[in-house]
């Protein structure tokens, strides 16, 4: 079988170069199209990262005003402590799951601490010793775990929130 090149004609010639022309084009368009979604991809993947490292970092700063809050005073104010506890509702998205378990735990730690030393007051009001002896222990038993979990806290939320730490 041999091909008649004498049948070959400069339209046909004309018509497969274009094909094939047309074709080249479109591969090299799809190519560059599928480049540049890549690129956009990544440039929000970055964007999004970004936004989040704000958001870790603003957490980790409000911890950390908590924290020597806590430290200087054992004590939470009810600012400080409606803080905190918008902090554990915001961590929800930006943290793993055992992050914020030990976040509410904090959390409660103080508000039972707090709820302790208000009710050992009363009972002090009302002359009830032994009642007041009992709640200022059940506070000074929370305020000595939070002792050791809120800056645990803080080292963890610092550490799960470096740049280095992304994949």
């Amino acid at each position: 079988m041999s091909i008649a090149w004498s049948a070959f004609s400069w339209e046909a010639f004309a018509t497969l170069t274009t094909g094939v022309v047309a074709v080249a084009a479109a591969w090299w368009v799809g190519y560059n199209q599928v480049k540049l979604q890549k690129r956009h991809t990544t440039l929000i993947e970055n964007d999004l990262k970004i936004q989040l490292l704000e958001k870790r970092s603003a957490c980790v700063n409000s911890m950390r005003d908590i924290l020597y809050a806590w430290q200087r005073n054992s004590r939470l104010s009810e600012e400080e402590w409606r803080t905190f506890y918008r902090l554990s509702q915001d961590a929800v998205l930006l943290y793993p799951k055992q992050m914020n378990n030990k976040l509410d735990q904090a959390v409660d730690g103080v508000f039972r601490a707090k709820h302790y030393y208000s009710r050992s007051q009363i009972y002090r009001e009302n002359g009830d010793q032994s009642l007041v002896k009992e709640n200022l222990q059940k506070s000074f038993d929370e305020e000595d775990k939070l002792m050791k979990i809120m800056p645990e806290l803080l080292t963890e939320m610092i550490e799960y929130s470096r740049v280095d730490f992304w994949k």
